[in-house]
């Protein structure tokens, strides 16, 4: 069971750091110790992973055919991380839409480990679902990124931060404001 746990939160850091093919390796092998062992929570709970893997890997439309079953039956209790999941699978297939109301439940929970990542979430999907973003659009996605920056830097989440401050440099520079972007970046990259 010790076994299982590690590997279930090695997958879990792989996710964290969106390496497919390492969750892929140590979800095979979490399978093989669950299989082995008769570890049945084992093999149900990385189950969102293994939607995910699918979707970087091979298809979405395969991910999604997979995660949609699982997501409708626990959604109301899952951690943040696996409507996280669910809400790059989304975008990965286009519906924003979808994505943007699981982003919106989620935050209902108070479920505040993924609060920074799921702000940062809405405001790439926010500019992803219009193909010329609104002056509206932008405001409210660099809203989201500032607010995701402040909830990383709050919670002292480096690679939260890292990546929101990512995120609303990417916008800065698409808007020309490049000098912004770079004296945003600069002080993550010294730490």
């Amino acid at each position: 069971n010790t076994i299982a746990f590690a590997l279930h939160f090695t997958a879990y850091a792989y996710f964290v750091r969106r390496d497919p093919r390492g969750m892929q390796d140590a979800l095979k092998e979490l399978n093989e110790v669950a299989t082995k062992y008769d570890l049945t929570t084992w093999q149900h709970m990385p189950l969102p992973f293994h939607g995910y893997v699918l979707g970087e890997l091979d298809s979405p439309d395969k991910a999604l055919a997979f995660l949609s079953p699982i997501f409708r039956q626990f959604r109301s209790y899952l951690m943040a991380w696996g409507p996280a999941i669910w809400v790059l699978v989304c975008a990965k297939n286009g519906d924003f839409v979808t994505g943007l109301e699981v982003i919106e439940k989620v935050l209902g929970y108070n479920e505040y480990t993924w609060l920074a990542e799921l702000y940062r979430l809405r405001g790439k999907l926010l500019l992803m679902r219009e193909e010329s973003p609104s002056i509206e659009t932008i405001y409210n996605a660099e809203a989201n990124f500032q607010q995701a920056i402040q909830i990383a830097q709050a919670q002292n989440a480096k690679s939260w931060e890292l990546r929101a401050s990512i995120s609303l440099a990417k916008l800065w520079h698409r808007q020309g404001k490049t000098r912004e972007a770079l004296n945003l970046l600069a002080p993550i990259y010294a730490w």
